[in-house]
């Protein structure tokens, strides 16, 4: 695929994922040949349309390998925090929240992840196995 017709299918799944379509997104992805599918961007929208199904555990299936090219990219710790709270790991989901205000990012992200780490600390508190017990003082609820 060239790299006009990438930036066009790129836009045209971001339009999609606007729409609330992410049913169609992984329809068009999974008529693209294996190879063309295989890069980090439709990857990570692929993932993005799984976790926004309520398949969280595909979205991070997806997103793990890309970890060494998303180290430096503040949506795919953003993604897999949303993978992660989805299957109610918020702990685990936190601490990638955490990691992608470190990294910064657009002001709309920012303001997601922060909204998101209020969520999960009002939830409770960390228990000693790093689970959030919702409303519990202490214990691993």
């Amino acid at each position: 695929m060239e790299d006009k017709e990438q930036k066009e299918l790129l836009d045209r799944l971001d339009s999609l994922h606007e729409a609330g379509n992410h049913k169609q997104i992984i329809y068009e992805i999974s008529r693209l040949s294996p190879e063309e599918r295989k890069g980090y961007q439709l990857q990570s929208r692929l993932a993005r349309a799984y976790g926004n199904l309520g398949e969280c555990a595909a979205a991070i299936k997806l997103l793990e390998p890309l970890r060494q090219e998303g180290e430096q990219d503040p949506l795919w710790w953003h993604r897999m925090a949303c993978g992660y709270c989805g299957l109610g790991r918020y702990a685990q989901g936190a601490d990638y929240l955490r990691r992608v205000l470190e990294l910064g990012g657009e002001e709309d992200l920012i303001g997601q992840t922060r909204k998101m780490l209020r969520d999960i600390e009002a939830m409770g508190k960390r228990g000693r196995d790093g689970n959030w017990n919702k409303g519990k003082k202490g214990g691993n609820g």
